[in-house]
């Protein structure tokens, strides 16, 4: 528990109509008041539980306990539904947490760089974003082998990418 985001246990220790403090002081290997006091402190700015003793859970907190991820990434997801945009904030939630689609073969990495700046001279989380958009609609029209291609020509691993794709929509 020292190292595990306790945002998502304070919110299921709510569930269980118990307080997060107490709750996770009778673990085995208890995270420090301050740790449990900052996850409170973030459930509460992104408005998922109401200050007080005991926190009391929201709407909105209620919803986020109910969804398999963390709350940040949850509300992410609650937010891009509401505005229309499912298939780019699942995509942005794949592309923020993981591996980067890109590689650096030796003694090409000035060239591999020169190509992820070109999908986004100044973010590495929007350039992997966008080279997957591009990936996804190559391979939509052209197949697997224009994918494959794509890839080839920009200095990316079709097998992450492809877990990338599948990962936002499956």
């Amino acid at each position: 528990i020292m190292r595990a985001d306790l945002a998502k246990t304070c919110l299921q220790a709510l569930v269980l109509r118990r307080e997060p403090l107490e709750f996770l002081q009778a673990a085995p290997d208890p995270p420090s008041n301050a740790a449990i006091e900052e996850a409170v402190a973030e459930l509460a700015c992104m408005q998922a539980i109401t200050e007080g003793t005991p926190p009391l859970m929201t709407p909105l907190g209620e919803v986020l306990a109910r969804l398999p991820m963390d709350p940040r990434r949850g509300r992410a997801v609650l937010i891009g539904s509401l505005f229309g945009l499912p298939r780019i904030t699942a995509q942005m939630l794949v592309v923020a947490s993981e591996m980067t689609p890109f590689v650096a073969p030796e003694g090409k990495q000035k060239e591999s760089f020169v190509r992820q700046r070109c999908f986004c001279d100044w973010s590495d989380t929007f350039a992997a974003l966008r080279a997957l958009q591009l990936w996804e609609k190559t391979s939509e029209a052209g197949g697997l082998d224009r994918g494959r291609f794509f890839c080839h020509l920009n200095f990316m691993q079709l097998r992450q990418t492809m877990s990338m794709s599948r990962s936002a929509f499956h």
